[in-house]
């Protein structure tokens, strides 16, 4: 508020800093874009950690396979059989692309690990 003494007038000013800020509906509309993307993303991450847990079972697996009493003792066709089994999981993980979900790559996983369980069962004979 502001008087002039003279004149006895007076004049209200409102001093706000909005320049360059971002409006209340903008604000609104950003949280519900963020909602709207929060299960997006929330898939996008479980995908990224199923195929980061089939490559690391992949190279536990190879790890495993070129330890030398695992290799004297495990049968040729067994190894044969998870070294293929092993490449086409690595085949897999070349190809899968955004359209491969996570459960295709837990369903991957998966058959190496009865390909794998399979062979290493002669180990414990």
């Amino acid at each position: 508020t502001a008087k002039d003494r003279a004149t006895g007038r007076k004049a209200n000013i409102t001093i706000s800093n909005s320049v360059g800020r971002l409006s209340a509906a903008d604000i609104d509309r950003m949280i519900v874009e963020s909602e709207k993307f929060k299960e997006e993303d929330k898939k996008s991450q479980e995908k990224v950690e199923a195929k980061q847990d089939l490559e690391n079972y992949v190279y536990q697996i190879e790890n495993t396979l070129n330890e030398p009493n695992v290799a004297m003792k495990l049968k040729r066709n067994d190894k044969e059989s998870i070294e293929k089994a092993l490449s086409e999981a690595l085949e897999f993980l070349d190809i899968a692309n955004d359209s491969v979900g996570k459960e295709e790559i837990n369903a991957t996983k998966k058959k190496l690990q009865r390909s794998v369980t399979r062979a290493f069962a002669s180990l414990n004979r």
